[in-house]
């Protein structure tokens, strides 16, 4: 039984590889293969663990995005039925995303809340996500304030654990939520800073998006020499 339960460990750990590097096919291949040997021994945290794996590789096709929610909300349910703190944040925060890119952000809220609640203001990653994520649903339904104010936790929160990827990913957030109060000079600055944190942390893919935003803004100020350079 342990060598079988190690194995499903193992091949969870392989799907979560895979999925960062965006790999999804063979990410659900090792994910789907660890589930089957969690249930076939009722390991309820393994099978919560993998269910939000497998969902959040799911949300990333908009084909697959009603396997996604089924495997996420499986996966809340029974992190909630045995009380696994990391099985409901993750969950929650996972599907707080979904929402928001349903573009639902009441429902995302909802989801967002919830999980920074059971993480008890954990100092990790995922909580500098969820209070990052909170600051986007707000900005979606043009509470910008309190937008800010959670882009500012995640900000900090991200600053204590010195991860300057997510200070920049953060940051980004700030500089937006700055953008649509019409702080434009504000958001300028701030995006600057997110540019050059994200360039030192090599997150290529924020970074182009963070450029784009960028020069949009430049043009927005009536900058174009500055905005097309």
């Amino acid at each position: 039984i342990n060598d079988k339960l190690g194995a499903a460990n193992i091949l969870s750990n392989i799907g979560a590889l895979y999925a960062n590097t965006g790999d999804d096919a063979k990410s659900l291949e090792y994910s789907l293969q660890s589930l089957a040997i969690a249930e076939e021994f009722n390991d309820q945290v393994r099978i919560g663990t993998v269910l939000n794996n497998i969902g959040n590789t799911y949300q990333r096709n908009q084909n697959t995005y009603n396997l996604s929610v089924q495997n996420m909300k499986r996966a809340l349910a029974i992190g909630e039925k045995i009380k696994n703190q990391g099985v409901i944040v993750t969950a929650n925060a996972n599907l707080g995303e979904f929402y928001l890119k349903l573009k639902k952000p009441d429902s995302a809220l909802v989801f967002l809340k919830k999980g920074l609640e059971a993480s008890k203001n954990a100092e990790d990653v995922t909580t500098i996500y969820i209070l990052n994520n909170i600051g986007k649903g707000y900005d979606r339904i043009g509470n910008y304030d309190l937008a800010i104010v959670y882009q500012k936790k995640s900000i900090e929160l991200a600053t204590n654990l010195q991860a300057n990827q997510d200070i920049g990913k953060s940051m980004v957030g700030l500089a937006n939520s700055y953008l649509l109060t019409g702080d434009i000079d504000l958001a300028l600055s701030t995006y600057q800073t997110s540019a050059i944190l994200l360039l030192d942390s090599h997150t290529l893919a924020e970074l182009i998006l963070t450029y784009a935003v960028f020069k949009e803004t430049y043009a927005k100020k009536g900058n174009f020499d500055q905005a097309f350079t």
